[in-house]
Parts: C-alpha cells; sequence; structure tokens
C-alpha cells in the first residue's frame, strides 16, 4: 500500500466515518429513543437486519454462488482439458522418444553417424512442445498450468543446450540453392557479360536444358568470427521429475490412475546422457573452444 492509499485510509476512518456517524445521530428521524437521548431499539432491529443480510450474502450465499459458477465451468472445460492433456501427452512422448533414439543411436557403431540427424528431430520435437504448450495452456486449470509449467521448465534447459549443440555441430553444414536463368543473366550483367546463349556450354548442360536451373552448394557464415552468441551447456534431463510432474497433471485434469498414459522412459540416467553428449560433441566439433562450453559441468 502506498503512503497515499494510507493516509486516505487513516482519513476516512478518523474523520469521515465519525462526522457521517454524527450527522446521522443528529439528524435522521428515529435514531434516537423517545424521551431519551439513547438509540432507539428500532434503530438496533433494522441495524442488525442489515447486518444479518450482509453476512448472509457474504458468507453463505456468495460462496455457493461462486461453487455452483466454477461447478458449471468445470464441466463445460472438461472436454478441453482432455483434449489438451492427450496433445500434451503426444507432444512430450514424442520429444522424450526422439531424445531416447538420439542416446540410443550412438551406444551402434554402425548407426552412429546417423546421430545428427536424430539430434536435429530432437531439438525440433522439443521446439513443438514448447509451442504446443503455448497454443494448448488456455484450456489448463490451476493444478495443470503448475505441472505443466514444472515439466516446461525442467526440458527448457535441454532444449537450450541441444539447439547450441547442433549450431556448434552444423556450422559448417552446406545448403542447397538454385540460381534460375534470370538470376544468371542478373550475375552476368554485374561482370559486363553478355546474357546466355542457346550456345554457351551451360545451355548444353542436360539437366539445365531440361528444368532451367543451376543448383549449388554455400555454406553460411554463422557469424562465429563476429560479435557474439549464445551458447548453453549441456543438461541433463530428470525423467523421474517429469514422470511425477505428468502424474499430477493428470490428476488435476480429473483423469483416473487406471487410464493415465504412460511415458517413455530414457533407458540412461543423468550419466549416461552426459556420457553420449560429450562422444557426440567430440565426434563433430573439432574446435576445443567450440566444444568445451557446450559440455556439461556442475559447477555452472
Amino acid at each position: 500500500m502506498t503512503r497515499w492509499n494510507m493516509a486516505t485510509a487513516a482519513i476516512v476512518v478518523l474523520v469521515v466515518v465519525p462526522g457521517l456517524i454524527y450527522l446521522g445521530y443528529q439528524f435522521v428521524p428515529g435514531v434516537r429513543a423517545p424521551g431519551s437521548g439513547l438509540v432507539s431499539d428500532e434503530f438496533f432491529f433494522n441495524g442488525y437486519l442489515i447486518f444479518l443480510g450482509f453476512f448472509l450474502t457474504s458468507a453463505v450465499i456468495g460462496p455457493i454462488v461462486a461453487q455452483f459458477v466454477e461447478w458449471r465451468s468445470a464441466a463445460e472445460w472438461a472436454s478441453a482439458r482432455r483434449n489438451a492433456m492427450h496433445r500434451f501427452w503426444e507432444s512430450l512422448n514424442d520429444a522424450l522418444g526422439k531424445f531416447e533414439t538420439f542416446l540410443q543411436i550412438q551406444t551402434r557403431k554402425e548407426t552412429e553417424h546417423h546421430a545428427a540427424l536424430f539430434l536435429d528431430q530432437t531439438v525440433a520435437a522439443l521446439d513443438s512442445f514448447f509451442e504446443m504448450y503455448a497454443a494448448e495452456q488456455v484450456a489448463f486449470n490451476p493444478g495443470m498450468h503448475s505441472s505443466a509449467s514444472n515439466i516446461r521448465n525442467i526440458l527448457l534447459p535441454l532444449q537450450k543446450s541441444l539447439a547450441s549443440t547442433r549450431l556448434m555441430a552444423s556450422r559448417s553444414r552446406s545448403y542447397r540453392a538454385y540460381f534460375h536463368p534470370d538470376a544468371l543473366d542478373k550475375f552476368r550483367a554485374l561482370f559486363e557479360l553478355e546474357p546466355l546463349s542457346d550456345s554457351s556450354r551451360l545451355a548444353s548442360d542436360s539437366f539445365f536444358s531440361s528444368y532451367g536451373k543451376v543448383f549449388v552448394d554455400l555454406s553460411l557464415d554463422q557469424q562465429l568470427g563476429a560479435g557474439s552468441i549464445s551458447i548453453h551447456s549441456f543438461k541433463p534431463v530428470d525423467i523421474a521429475a517429469i514422470q511425477t510432474e505428468w502424474l499430477a497433471f493428470c490428476r488435476a485434469c480429473g483423469e483416473k490412475p487406471e487410464q493415465v498414459r504412460t511415458l517413455k522412459a530414457l533407458k540412461g540416467d543423468g550419466d549416461t546422457q552426459v556420457r553420449l553428449h560429450t562422444k557426440f560433441v567430440r565426434a563433430h566439433i573439432e574446435e576445443d573452444y567450440l566444444a568445451s562450453p557446450l559440455l556439461y559441468d556442475d559447477a555452472r
């Protein structure tokens, strides 16, 4: 409460209220008892009825109406909450499943070269989960909000760290682009060359003559040498905490325990996650000054 509000309240309590009581006692008919200066019985009775009406409204009728409105709203939103719960489960389960695949793919020598692909899928699944959370939370009740927010807070460090790992591991990845004849003619014009003709060497290329496109592979500069970028170290995910919050989320939604859908359980504990992530980083990032900040450090 600000000083101005405190001063206003003090004036009302100390000046305005006593002044109104005095004016009512002096000038309102029926306040004084006949033949004496005391307050009449009718005034006490009317005050009692006013107090009783206020008490019944605030202590009994108001809560009953509020409870009815809440019950009606909960019944109307029940279907929306269940639908949101199922979509929440699908997105969360997909993200955990993709992360589990990313970890397991590195435990086999014949498949570990595919790990970068599954890292991309894991980051995309986590991004999709956070987008779904933002879109569906309007249907959550307070209990669902609390548990879903805790799950989000558990997964957010993982999402940031894996996104940083993907950025560093794919910084030299090439991107395929194509130029059509009009773009090529504009490039040629920059060097004061004539437009492409039917007799040019490029026009004799079978692919260009059939589709009118020239494909090139480009490596984009991701500003690693200029400015600054955010790099987040790896944070293993606590699947037990997620399982606990997921059960609380389902209970808040009104789901029966026997109907709760289970989440994918990661086979590796925190140490296994750290070991496999470190293996991926060392295999895909040669520069130690880029790799070291990505690795797990319990001191951070």
